[in-house]
């Protein structure tokens, strides 16, 4: 077996039956897209959007981070309605004693 015969040859193949070039993904429609990534753990699903979200252009939106913000301004408005019905109450109790001495 001549192995540098085996070299030119492949070599001669290559030039000949040259793959072609990967085509480049196709532009993302300008419609709203959603994609949701599911799978097990450690199963490269923050990995896969990540890739997506570069290659696209997307955002991407983590759930758990999504109800941590919710929960955070829920409480927020818990505690600013709590304290305009306490307000509110005061400003009663105050217009009856006005009412009362007047």
């Amino acid at each position: 077996v001549n192995y540098r015969l085996g070299v030119v040859v492949a070599a001669i193949l290559d030039r000949c039956y040259r793959e072609a070039p990967s085509p480049t993904p196709p532009p993302m429609p300008d419609v709203p897209l959603r994609l949701v990534v599911t799978g097990k753990s450690f199963s490269g699903k923050k990995t896969l959007a990540a890739r997506l979200a570069e290659a696209y252009k997307l955002q991407i939106l983590d759930l758990e981070a999504l109800i941590q913000e919710c929960l955070l301004l829920s409480s927020k408005r818990n505690d600013l309605s709590t304290l305009q019905i306490l307000d509110d109450k005061e400003k009663a109790r105050r217009k009856a004693q006005e009412a009362f001495e007047a």
